[in-house]
């Protein structure tokens, strides 16, 4: 038995039964909590990647008393270690007053709006806490399904609901709280009141809020990029008038769907609006060229830049009435400061990828307009509405950013600096007219006052740094880079975590430099999870913790530093350096030879933020110091040898930071305990068999316990050496029919691994572990597959639902990903039970 399966039947001997462990209605026993174990981190002592971590409790949320006087801040831990405490803060004293141990990772809370009870929800076990505000006891503990992560109370304080990450669902209890606590009912009409895993939504809801007349209640997917709309009185379908955008499921009456096409990072509601945190809409395409990424039917992706510079931070503003999108707000930074965006004022410096053309005006089109480019931090998710102001945290870029509200939903930057947070802030609370954030990395809470400015800032720790403050090893120093990654790029507002939302992965389907057909191609966004194990990673099993190139590259590209002498508009009027370096009298030499301290005129109109002439190399090592306060490793891993013999910390240049990124992804797991595997249901076992089945063949390339074959690590793969091959599917094909998926030459250069051939790129095995987690609806390398359904049945297999495509078939050739044909539709349906529980 797997460590992992070990820790599954250590709680399953615990004697709670299936439908406690589903979350079903209140029971005598309901004190009788059941608790997921984490998978043991496979990194151990004796490999080269591993040095001891300090314990960190990670605080993620926080509720704040109506008189300003408590708060109570989750420390939730990480996916490998679980926190179990909630701290108690007395906001008077600035002190930490007691810590509650309530169970396994506190995620989130919700306090009544009486301000009486609060609820607190537990990610990894089978219950809810209820606790009385006023003397912190336990009241209550309800069962929930595992992974309920989110809570929020109606307006009226008559009902509560629960986001439900593991089955992608919103519940909802009926409370009375006249005189104690007490659950009345556990769903009402238009959640599936026979079913106690409540309503649809999408792929790892998260974020909520709801109307001040609680008519609407808002789920924000973070992973799937939609947002559920429920009647939050009645559960009657919701009458949007007439949006293009909103659709309703028949088959889930009372939800409607706004389709954002982007990870929900927060939502907040003032008045008849509903503000929304996300990444912008583009897929990395040219505006209208190209393959259709955001279905709304026209080539392209209606967006100006190309590639990472599409990524954006975003604020959209919704009618809740209509659900219509009235106001959208970008990135200050939309345009200009890298070399490929497009600049209105310039548009011959921004360049068509893949075309070597200039932008024409017309594709300026595309811009929004520019008195909407007023955000300016690095990735938004939590926001707190006070007043008439939006506050806005944003986690990638350690800031808090206010708005003031218009009337009609519309949005203002307030005057002067942002105010600063500690590391990573995930949540925001208004204390009065000041605002409480916590700062999940920085173990901390900062208090702010926005009247007085950044220099107002208090800290109080409530989190574990008795190993010192992070990052304390080069593992973290890579987790902050990972978080934060706005401080070593050019724009300063993109990270690794836009995409890898929670160390996940995105329904959204991207353009990625490394392809060599950059309008018909895209690629899926793959999970930061289980990754030690299963090096090389990327779908063409070329990266490793050593070398994580083509996503830190796109950051801070060497063609946007005038003193790396890439850039053809700068440089092509002056001598080639070995010209100069043969005649360094001729003219312009004395800027080619000598460029970081004499550099070209044109150099000073690069707007590359403090370093303009610098090269890349101390532009990263500057921001890394600026972040982090240092600019090497601390040397515990990333080290190198002295000429002395000794060891000596490495510089966090581009290379330096790379590996510290990757270091952190071989660290831990991070893989999120399965709670389909601890049910045990027949479908399964039935499936399992059918996985191990040599006729259908899952198991030749996605062997158990890893699930690939694309690792290292014998017996796993064949020779101790990664197994490629080419697609099992279809390619990615453009119009002319020429295969979309293949990378260019540029990639293959920096992995010299990469097989290429006339058969097109060869492909490793994605590994499965974690399946049940991931966004069902963009599935295989390039997203197109719907459901699990559509990834594993041949065309018109009866399994698939209508309006689902089978892709297992390769130009008309069946059963090229595993055999699949001759199943019956209970069979795949038993093989799709097993696969979610890896």
């Amino acid at each position: 038995m797997s460590a992992a399966r070990a820790s599954y039947a250590a709680w399953m001997l615990l004697g709670v039964s299936i439908g406690l462990a589903l979350g079903g209605c209140p029971s005598e026993d309901s004190d009788v909590m059941a608790t997921l174990l984490p998978p043991v981190n496979p990194l151990q002592p004796g490999d080269p990647l591993y040095s001891p971590q300090p314990h960190r409790e990670r605080p993620r949320a926080l509720c704040v008393a109506p008189d300003g006087g408590k708060a109570w801040v989750m420390l939730a831990g990480t996916e490998d270690e679980p926190g179990e405490h909630v701290a108690v803060v007395d906001l008077a004293n600035w002190a930490v007053a007691r810590r509650l141990r309530l169970g396994a990772s506190p995620y989130d809370c919700a306090l009544d709006p009486s301000g009486r009870y609060l609820v607190v929800t537990l990610r990894y076990s089978d219950r809810a806490v209820v606790l009385d505000a006023r003397s912190d006891a336990v009241v209550a503990r309800v069962p929930v399904p595992f992974y309920t992560e989110t809570v929020l109370w109606r307006p009226d304080g008559r009902r509560v609901y629960l986001a439900n990450r593991w089955k992608d669902s919103v519940l909802a209890w009926d409370v009375e709280t006249g005189g104690g606590f007490r659950v009345t009912g556990t769903s009402y009409d238009g959640l599936r009141p026979e079913d106690p895993m409540g309503g649809p939504t999408g792929a790892n809801p998260g974020p909520m809020a709801i109307s001040a007349d609680g008519r609407r209640l808002f789920v924000g997917a973070v992973a799937g990029g939609t947002i559920a709309v429920v009647d939050g009185l009645t559960g009657a379908a919701v009458d949007a008038d007439g949006d293009a955008t909103t659709t309703s499921l028949g088959a889930a009456p009372g939800i409607s769907w706004i389709d954002l096409h982007s990870p929900v990072g927060g939502l907040a509601v003032a008045g008849d609006f509903l503000y929304v945190a996300d990444i912008g809409r583009g897929h990395g395409l040219p505006a209208d060229e190209g393959r259709d990424l955001d279905g709304d039917g026209l080539p392209g992706d209606g967006t100006a830049n190309v590639v990472f510079q599409d990524v954006q931070n975003e604020i959209g503003v919704v009618d809740t009435a209509s659900l219509r999108e009235v106001h959208r707000y970008t990135s200050d930074s939309i345009c200009c400061n890298d070399y490929r965006d497009v600049d209105p004022d310039r548009p011959e410096r921004g360049l068509l990828i893949p075309a070597p053309d200039t932008w024409g005006p017309e594709a300026l089109a595309w811009l929004p307009p520019r008195d909407t480019w007023i955000v300016a931090g690095a990735l938004p998710e939590a926001m707190a509405v006070v007043g008439d102001r939006l506050y806005v945290a944003f986690s990638g870029s350690n800031e808090v950013q206010g708005f003031s509200i218009a009337g009609d939903g519309a949005l203002s930057a307030l005057p002067g600096p942002l105010l600063t947070t500690g590391y990573n802030p995930k949540d925001i609370a208004a204390v009065g007219d000041r605002l409480l954030t916590v700062d999940r990395l920085a173990e901390s809470l900062s208090l702010l006052d926005p009247a007085a400015g950044p220099e107002s800032r208090r800290v109080l720790l409530v989190g574990d740094a008795s190993a010192g403050p992070f990052p304390a090893t080069d593992a973290e120093i890579g987790e902050a880079l990972n978080e934060m990654t706005a401080a070593v790029g050019i724009d300063g507002d993109q990270t690794c975590v836009h995409c890898h939302r929670d160390n996940g992965a995105i329904a959204r389907a991207v353009v990625m430099p490394l392809q060599a057909d950059r309008l018909w191609g895209a690629r899926a966004v793959m999970a930061q999870r289980g990754l030690h194990d299963t090096r090389p990673w990327f779908f063409e099993s070329a990266m490793d913790e050593g070398n994580f190139f083509p996503v830190l590259n796109e950051f801070a590209r060497k063609e946007n530093f005038c003193c790396e002498g890439l850039d053809p508009t700068v440089w092509g009027k002056y001598p080639a350096p070995s010209t100069c370096a043969a005649s360094p009298a001729l003219a312009g030499c004395d800027h080619v030879l000598d460029c970081v301290r004499n550099p070209p005129p044109e150099c000073a109109e690069r707007p590359y933020a403090h370093t303009p002439f610098a090269t890349r190399a101390a532009f990263i090592r500057d921001g890394a110091k600026r972040l982090l306060g240092r600019d090497t490793t601390f040397g515990d891993v990333l080290a190198r040898e002295t000429a002395a013999g000794g060891t000596a910390p490495i510089v966090l240049d581009f290379e330096g930071v790379t590996r510290a990124i990757g270091l952190f992804m071989a660290r831990t797991s991070r893989l999120l305990p399965n709670p389909n595997a601890a049910l045990d249901l027949p479908s399964a076992r039935r499936g399992a068999a059918i996985y191990a089945d040599p006729a259908v063949g899952c198991a030749i390339c996605h062997p158990l316990p890893l699930t690939t074959t694309a690792s290292l690590p014998a017996p796993f793969s064949p020779f101790g050496a990664p197994v490629r091959f080419p697609p099992v599917i279809s390619p990615s094909r453009a119009p002319d029919g020429h295969d979309s998926s293949r990378v260019n030459l540029g990639f293959i250069a920096t992995f010299p691994q990469t097989v290429q051939r006339a058969d097109g790129v060869h492909f490793g095995a994605t590994p499965l572990r974690g399946l049940w987690d991931r966004p069902q609806t963009r599935l295989l390398h390039d997203g197109r597959a719907r459901s699990l359904r559509e990834a594993l049945a041949t065309p018109g297999h009866p399994v698939l639902a209508p309006g689902e495509v089978g892709h297992n078939e390769r130009d008309g050739v069946l059963d090229t990903h595993g055999g699949t044909s001759h199943l019956p539709w209970h069979k795949l349906e038993d093989l799709i039970a097993f696969l979610r529980t890896l």
